[in-house]
């Protein structure tokens, strides 16, 4: 069978594209990874829109020339572009596949175009529009100044990157390839991978707030004291260690609205069966 590929067409990408699409994998990746992130990004901007314009400091309220422009007009601009993007590769592929529009909202227009990636990615245009999205995306969020990444996301699968993200971020990009991440999917495989680990109470509410678990040690000896979770032997000074995965069951159970031990340890089965 004959071979394919062929260099992926977006601009500064060194890949190559393995069924000859214009697009390669990691870029579509990368372009799903920017369209899923819209959502939350347009709250922000709304949010910044409706702040009220800052005057520069000094100015006694009087805005001068050489004043940086206010916080909310950069946000505007970017939201502007924002929405031009998106409503260009909508008209475009439109224009191609047919079908039903999307609302001319930020957050419809991206997941309309998330949904037919596949086909962006093996369409003439598509290199452009890899491009352009997460570059109007990237803009939007330097804009309203959201914080840099601080959680993790997980390690990417394909090249092994550690990647970070904000809080709550439901998907984002590989820094490295460019792969899709989704970090709820890749934090509990974390966990699955360490279940069996033997810790003690701080290093338990350590690794449960890394994946979004608001438990601290206190919490955990009670799990212990009230006979949900039972010590595996100590450690150093005589700390009790519990398993990891018994830890994360009964905090998974009381998140989902209080469950008893008996479903705490259902979960905590499922772990060890995924692991």
């Amino acid at each position: 069978m004959s071979d394919r590929s062929s260099a992926c067409l977006v601009p500064d990408c060194a890949r190559s594209s393995p069924d000859g699409a214009p697009v390669c994998p990691a870029c579509a990746h990368r372009l799903s990874g920017a369209l899923v992130s819209v959502p939350a990004l347009a709250g922000e901007l709304d949010t910044s829109l409706a702040r009220q314009t800052r005057s520069g400091p000094g100015s006694m309220g009087r805005r001068s020339a050489s004043t940086p422009l206010p916080y909310d007009q950069a946000a505007s601009r970017a939201a502007d572009h924002l929405r031009a993007t998106l409503s260009t590769w909508v008209r475009l592929l439109h224009e191609d596949i047919g079908g039903r529009p999307p609302r001319d909202t930020l957050t419809d227009m991206a997941a309309w175009l998330d949904r037919r990636s596949d086909w962006l990615r093996m369409l003439p245009y598509g290199p452009e529009c890899a491009q352009d999205v997460p570059a109007a995306v990237q803009a939007a969020e330097e804009a309203v100044d959201l914080p840099r990444p601080t959680a993790f996301a997980g390690r990417c699968r394909g090249c092994g990157t550690a990647c970070y993200t904000r809080p709550g971020v439901e998907s984002t990009a590989c820094s490295g390839c460019g792969a899709l991440i989704r970090p709820p999917e890749e934090r509990e495989r974390l966990l699955r991978d360490a279940a069996d680990r033997l810790v003690t109470a701080a290093e338990a509410a350590r690794a449960l707030r890394a994946v979004g678990r608001e438990i601290t040690p206190a919490m955990v000896r009670g799990y212990a004291r009230r006979g949900h979770v039972r010590a595996s032997g100590t450690g150093s000074a005589d700390r009790p260690l519990y398993r990891l995965g018994d830890v994360f069951a009964v905090a998974e159970g009381r998140a989902a609205g209080g469950r008893d031990a008996s479903a705490a340890h259902d979960t905590s089965s499922r772990i060890d069966g995924a692991a």
